[in-house]
């Protein structure tokens, strides 16, 4: 999605840079489908590392698209490969977190000068996740600990690095901006084709993991996970999407609403159905009248969609029912289920507050998953947890409130995505793996987009001239 005002010369550049992105994909989609599906497995790592190096050194924008469809097409990917050549093959789905890895040799580059006071949101996060390695390791459980160290360490290594590259945060909030809207698209027209008519490898993906929490693998039986692996993954990067096409002026947003909108539907993750309205409320609240006319309206139309979706037979009764259970959660299953959980779990932590270690399975891994202060409890401790929860909730409460003079609306945006993510926070896991990388991408750009709002006002403030004696005194002050 180009911007308008664009020269030829800008768009030759644009689609030059993307070109490796588009082989890519152009390759390894078919060769999926094909009986060279065995060489996937090989192909994704090595090409994906090969094309983010390429785009990483050409242009931050187009290294940050790659990275977001490489979260999105790479679970469909393996899918598709397990069920080519009828064995499991969980190769695939290292890409994006070895391609998240490429910047690592830039902030290594600057080490000595990324460690200050404006990184020390990045820093404290680091450090406790640090603690519960080390946790892990005077358990003797570091393999353990090494196993999920970079679905929690990568993402926040890549949001430092968004705020060190900040005089290029533009290029990089555009290049999310992009890949998010269109990803939206594309993985909400393919979650309603996967709930009405559920694909082969789909299906069988499902029966040999056995995602029972993901409904039956029949038509009209599934909770939509559409090409990512869980509904609530998917969930989470369709609320960023559904958001970003509220604030977008880009002619297609209204198919982005309208795809995205009827798998997050169709997904029953009730946790981001309200992350989703919290978003909303925070758009309608914190834009100008203008932005809260086209919020509204916008909002009206997903009413109609919801509405729509309930007028199908199959489905009215699953969707009311999901719905119903905000209003009377003492007799939803898995509400119940869960708070018996977390008191088991508030009793664990008493007893051993300094944590389980990183990555230690203490037998509640599906408490884990729904729940990021489990999540960080079990891994980090209390010390741990309490300085990671702080340390984000004070950053993100800062960047949300904070109106910076200039700022796009595609940041008021942003902000009210990561509203979102916070909501969550006690109904999903969205501190560690893929969800983390969207949390800390959200970080990364407003935080690098306020930072250089203020030193672009230092420097202009700075260079004015110092206004004249006579100037400074008043007619009185002569007398």
């Amino acid at each position: 999605m180009l911007k308008s005002g664009q020269n030829s010369a800008d768009t030759t550049r644009f689609w030059k840079d993307r070109v490796p992105m588009l082989v890519f994909f152009g390759i390894v989609l078919p060769l999926s489908f094909s009986p060279g599906a065995k060489l996937v497995p090989y192909i994704v790592p090595l090409g994906a590392a090969c094309v983010g190096i390429q785009a990483l050194r050409s242009n931050k924008g187009a290294f940050t698209e790659f990275l977001c469809w490489l979260f999105f097409l790479t679970p469909l990917i393996r899918r598709v490969v397990d069920y080519k050549i009828d064995k499991p093959e969980v190769l695939v789905l290292t890409a994006p977190f070895l391609v998240m890895l490429l910047p690592l040799a830039s902030l290594l580059s600057f080490s000595p000068r990324i460690i200050n006071q404006k990184t020390a949101p990045f820093l404290y996060a680091i450090a406790a996740v640090i603690y519960g390695a080390l946790i892990a390791g005077v358990t003797f459980h570091l393999a353990d600990a090494a196993a999920v160290m970079p679905g929690w360490l990568l993402p926040i290594l890549w949001g430092l690095y968004i705020y060190v590259e900040r005089r290029n945060f533009e290029s990089i909030r555009d290049g999310f901006e992009r890949a998010m809207l269109l990803g939206t698209f594309v993985a909400g027209v393919y979650g309603v084709i996967q709930y009405f008519w559920l694909p082969a490898w789909d299906s069988a993906w499902m029966i040999s993991a056995d995602m029972v929490s993901e409904g039956r693998p029949e038509p009209m039986e599934v909770r939509v996970f559409s090409i990512m692996n869980s509904s609530q993954l998917l969930a989470v990067f369709l609320l960023v999407g559904i958001i970003l096409a509220y604030v977008s002026k880009s002619r297609w947003k209204y198919f982005v609403l309208a795809a995205g909108f009827a798998s997050l539907i169709l997904s029953s993750a009730r946790s981001s159905w309200v992350g989703f309205v919290g978003a909303v409320l925070y758009l309608t609240f914190r834009g100008s009248l203008k932005e809260r006319l086209r919020v509204l309206a916008l909002s009206a139309s997903c009413v109609i969609v919801l509405i729509g979706l309930t007028r199908v037979p199959s489905l009215s009764d699953a969707v009311t029912e999901r719905l119903a259970s905000f209003l009377a959660p003492q007799n939803d299953l898995s509400a119940v289920d869960r708070a018996e959980t977390y008191g088991r779990v508030v009793h664990m932590l008493t007893e051993r507050p300094v944590g389980y270690g990183m990555g230690v399975d203490v037998g509640y891994a599906d408490a884990e998953h729904d729940s990021s202060l489990v999540n960080v409890g079990f891994n980090l401790g209390l010390p741990g947890g309490f300085v990671y929860l702080l340390d984000i909730g004070v950053l993100s409460f800062v960047l949300i409130f904070l109106r910076r003079k200039g700022e796009q609306p595609v940041e008021l945006g942003l902000k009210a995505s990561l509203v979102g993510l916070l909501l969550e926070i006690p109904a999903n896991n969205v501190v560690a793996g893929q969800i983390a990388f969207v949390l800390w991408s959200l970080v990364g750009i407003l935080y690098a987009a306020s930072t250089m709002r203020n030193e672009q006002a230092r420097r202009i403030a700075s260079s004015r001239p110092l206004p004249s004696m006579a100037l400074e005194l008043s007619p009185a002050d002569l007398i």
